[in-house]
């Protein structure tokens, strides 16, 4: 099940990167590309013991960081090779691949950082609902 639910994240992903048109990554692709790298992330397995759960989720969290900047990376990609757009030079030479990525490698770190954050946050949530099912919980007793 978790194989099909990462399998549709990752096609939704893609397919929303695919159909919007820029030369960069654009307001409407942001929380797409962070909700799904920290989903996409959440549900990556690692073994958990009590003393190792700290670990797994920093594991989870570095690979969102990951999942955010490879997302960043493909799109770029997809917009170069779909939608190939001239710049505002003077002598109207369209921009290479690699200069595209150099551009905005600065924003691609931003966001691979904001998709950190926001699996640390989806990380803290899920153990306080976690916490609040459990039976040693006070205040369901």
């Amino acid at each position: 099940m978790k194989k099909l639910l990462a399998a549709l994240t990752i096609t939704a992903v893609l397919t929303s990167l695919t159909l919007t048109r820029s030369m960069y990554v654009q307001q409407l692709e942001l929380p797409i590309i962070i909700i799904g790298a920290a989903f996409l992330a959440l549900m990556l397995k690692f073994p958990e013991d009590r003393k190792e759960k700290m670990l797994a989720h920093g594991m989870r969290i570095f690979a969102s960081f990951v999942i955010g900047w490879i997302f960043s990376t493909l799109d770029i990609l997809l917009d170069h090779l779909f939608y190939y757009q001239p710049t505002g030079f003077e002598d109207g030479a369209y921009l290479t691949l690699s200069f595209k990525y150099e551009e905005f490698a600065d924003s691609f770190f931003l966001l691979a950082i904001s998709c950190m954050a926001a699996a640390a946050v989806f990380i803290l949530i899920q153990t306080l609902f976690k916490a609040l099912k459990s039976p040693r919980n006070p205040v369901f007793k």
